[in-house]
């Protein structure tokens, strides 16, 4: 993964904590989103995850079923789009984070739920 591309997911993870809830833009005065617009925590490009997920399953073959099989719920919610995928990670990102339920890949430290979302986007 290239640094940039790291710093950018890193900042992304930062944004998890204000994506989950925390909203300290509002004393800034800056607007909520739209009514219509997805919350959620953010997420990398899709190339960044399918490479995240590749990682995560060249080190733990064991857990490509599992991909599979999440990957197979991500397409009859809808697809990789990124609204489906927020959904599918919910607060999982978060309480991964919590309870330091983490994976290191390539010596980044990840959230597990993140980590499983990639390695499903990763699987065909």
């Amino acid at each position: 993964m290239k640094r940039r591309s790291f710093l950018k997911f890193s900042a992304t993870v930062t944004g998890l904590g204000l994506a989950a809830g925390a909203r300290p833009g509002a004393a800034a005065g800056i607007a909520s989103p739209a009514a219509g617009q997805a919350t959620g925590p953010l997420l990398p490009s899709l190339d960044a995850m399918r490479r995240i997920g590749r990682l995560h399953l060249d080190a733990r073959p064991d857990e490509i079923d599992a991909a599979r099989a999440l990957r197979t719920r991500i397409d009859a919610a809808g697809g990789l789009d990124r609204v489906v995928l927020r959904r599918v990670l919910g607060e999982d990102m978060r309480r991964n984070l919590d309870q330091h339920d983490v994976v290191t890949i390539e010596g980044w430290v990840l959230p597990r739920a993140l980590v499983r979302v990639c390695a499903a986007v990763a699987v065909a």
